[in-house]
């Protein structure tokens, strides 16, 4: 071997680390499922938007198990709790200043104890199911509304 291609031992550590990102990286964006982390980004966003994190909070979110179908779908197995922060007024009051809409606020209250019953601050509901993802252009994004 030419003397210009010999590495010292720290060059090779950092050639190595290299290599073993860039394997990662592409084994990454490969990956036929999303991992444990993005599921849980991904069902937290949809849980919280419209103003709902406001009205409780996710904790003791889990990936259960998770099934392929297909190249382009992954139906993820998860459970989690949702914790409220505010009994059922307090969350039409918070809903409707999200939303601008009286009438909104009232339907998604409506919903809310139609999905977990009667609610105050405090108060923890257990949840779990099915979520699918589909793989798209960038990446595995949720497929799912929970209400």
């Amino acid at each position: 071997m030419p003397a210009a291609w010999r590495f010292k031992p720290k060059e090779i550590d950092v050639l190595r680390t290299a290599l073993l990102t860039c394997l990662a990286l592409l084994l990454t964006a490969c990956a036929n499922r999303p991992d444990a982390e993005e599921i849980q980004r991904q069902v937290t966003n949809v849980l919280t938007r419209d103003g709902y994190g406001q009205v409780y909070e996710v904790a003791n979110f889990t990936k259960v198990d998770g099934v392929p179908r297909g190249d382009d779908t992954y139906v993820a197995v998860v459970e989690y709790d949702l914790r409220f922060r505010v009994g059922m007024s307090e969350a039409a009051s918070r809903l409707q200043q999200s939303s601008g809409s009286i009438f909104a606020a009232g339907a998604a209250v409506a919903e809310l104890v139609a999905e977990y019953g009667q609610f105050n601050a405090g108060d923890v509901v257990h949840r779990e199911g099915e979520v699918p993802f589909l793989r798209s252009e960038k990446g595995w994004r949720i497929d799912w509304a929970p209400y």
